[in-house]
C-alpha cells in the first residue's frame, strides 16, 4: 500500500493552518499541483482542494509552562531569561491540535509536506527534503 501525502498548509487569506490529507501519493500530488493554471480559485476558500482538510492550531501549553518557569527564576538575568525562552521556542517540537475541538493531531509531521496558498506569486508546496514545487501559473511578483 502506497503512503499518501499530508500537507501542513498555511492559508494566508484568513491566517489559518490546515492539515491537508491529499489522498495522493507524491507523484500524483506533484502532477496535480504543477498542473494548476492558477490558485486563485482557492483564494477565499480552500474547500475545493481534493482530499480532506482539518483546521489546526499550535498547542502552546508546554511552551507556556517552560517559559513561565524560566521567567520566574529569580537567579537568571533578564538577558538569560530571554535567551532561554528563545531557545525553548526554537527547540520544542511543534504540537498541533484541531481548531474545532482541541484534540491532538496525529504525529506524522516529519513526513508531512509544507505549503503556502494565497496568490499566484506566492503559493507553493515543499517536500520533506525542502524541494519547492510551484503550480503552472506561478509568477514571481514584479
Amino acid at each position: 500500500m502506497k503512503s499518501t501525502i499530508a500537507v501542513l498548509l498555511d492559508e494566508e487569506y484568513g491566517y489559518r493552518t490546515w492539515v491537508w490529507e491529499t489522498g495522493m501519493i507524491a507523484s500524483e500530488l506533484e502532477a496535480y499541483w504543477t498542473g494548476l493554471p492558477s490558485v486563485l480559485p482557492f483564494f477565499h476558500s480552500i474547500d475545493n482542494l481534493p482530499g480532506d482538510l482539518m483546521e489546526v492550531t499550535e498547542d502552546l501549553t508546554d511552551f507556556e509552562a517552560v517559559s513561565e518557569k524560566i521567567m520566574t527564576d529569580k537567579f537568571l538575568s533578564s538577558e538569560e531569561k530571554e535567551k532561554q525562552v528563545t531557545e525553548a521556542c526554537m527547540n520544542m517540537p511543534i504540537k498541533l491540535i484541531r481548531s474545532e475541538d482541541g484534540e491532538p493531531v496525529p504525529e506524522k509531521q516529519n513526513d508531512w509536506w509544507r505549503g503556502h496558498i494565497h496568490m499566484d506569486d506566492d503559493s507553493w508546496l515543499r517536500t520533506p527534503t525542502s524541494r519547492r514545487i510551484y503550480h503552472a501559473g506561478f509568477s514571481e511578483e514584479e
